[in-house]
């Protein structure tokens, strides 16, 4: 059985070492992203020796070494795949946190002659849910406002914003100065001290508080770790931090950093540690009996406040053009 894992990063690390504990299937691995030694901590396939390599290669590279078998991976970005990319595979599993590429590939899928199985999954904190996607059943189409987590603001609000942030979330107030430091900056994300709105810098010594001002850097030129490869990125973060920091003072924010930035910049959905082995586990679970028949496609696992599991059989949706072709 050839199965497709798309996403090497907590929940896909995870399955991956379920996986080959079954020899009838042949492996592939696709990710485009790079080990950050912000990964380390939850992605236990990955060595601090690792940081800047691609992820699926590594993995990939270290399953070789200890396995008497040939697994493959695929180091490119979902979107750039295409229907001929993915014919060949039984299933198709996305471990991916991003809503867009997830969408792609339910496209591809469904539009391919082949009947392919598709698992999504996704965590939020300490909720996961698993999403079966076969012929007869609904696709992430038919359920997309599930997945809408996405904030869009008007150009006019991102513009205002700043007047009134108490209008407005935490995520919203961040995600309107990235996409102003973007427009400001066009396609060159790169930033001064003598070119920030608004003369920031200048009084950042004396208003900030004497343990946030001391960790502050002295020349926006500076790389900061988490993306140190790309001086004009790190200038563009650093702005957006700065700019934040300001206006969390005098409005009683906590100030953020470059983690949350990027967090939000790339749409990244946080988790934590052992919720991946979960998620891992339930998916794992749905493999095994794919081809079964069920009466759900859906599983919720919630341990927020205490610990339940829920399957659902959802609807198709009669305005799906995907679905509607069957």
């Amino acid at each position: 059985m050839q199965i497709l894992v798309l996403g090497c990063g907590g929940i896909g690390s995870e399955l991956i070492k379920l996986l080959i504990t079954q020899k009838e299937y042949k492996i592939t691995l696709l990710d485009y992203d790079e080990i950050e030694i912000s990964n380390l901590n939850r992605q236990f396939m990955y060595l601090k020796k690792d940081i800047g390599k691609n992820k699926a290669e590594v993995l990939c590279s270290n399953l070789n070494n200890r396995k008497n078998k040939k697994y493959k991976y695929i180091n490119t970005d979902v979107l750039k795949l295409k229907e001929e990319d993915i014919k060949h595979f039984d299933i198709i599993i996305s471990c991916l946190d991003n809503i867009v590429a997830r969408m792609h590939i339910n496209f591809l899928i469904k539009k391919c002659v082949k009947n392919i199985f598709f698992i999504d999954s996704g965590i939020e904190n300490m909720k996961i849910h698993v999403k079966v996607v076969k012929k007869g059943f609904s696709c992430l189409y038919c359920i997309k406002e599930m997945y809408n987590t996405q904030v869009n603001l008007s150009f006019c609000t991102i513009k205002n914003i700043e007047k009134n942030l108490s209008k407005y979330s935490r995520h919203q107030i961040i995600l309107s100065l990235i996409i102003q430091f973007k427009e400001k900056a066009k396609d060159n994300l790169s930033y001064s001290t003598n070119n920030l709105p608004g003369d920031l810098t200048k009084d950042l010594s004396n208003n900030l508080p004497k343990d946030l001002s001391n960790n502050l850097p002295k020349d926006l030129s500076n790389k900061i770790s988490i993306d140190s490869n790309n001086r004009n990125i790190s200038n563009f973060i650093e702005s957006v931090k700065l700019k934040f920091n300001k206006l969390a003072l005098s409005n009683n924010l906590k100030p953020t950093n470059s983690f949350e930035i990027i967090g939000i910049e790339r749409d990244i959905i946080p988790n934590v540690c052992y919720i991946n082995s979960i998620a891992a586990s339930l998916i794992f679970k749905e493999i095994k009996s794919i081809k079964s028949n069920k009466e759900y496609d859906y599983i919720f696992y919630n341990s927020e406040y205490k610990i339940y599991t829920q399957k659902f059989l959802l609807s198709k949706s009669d305005s799906c053009i995907l679905c509607n072709e069957d």
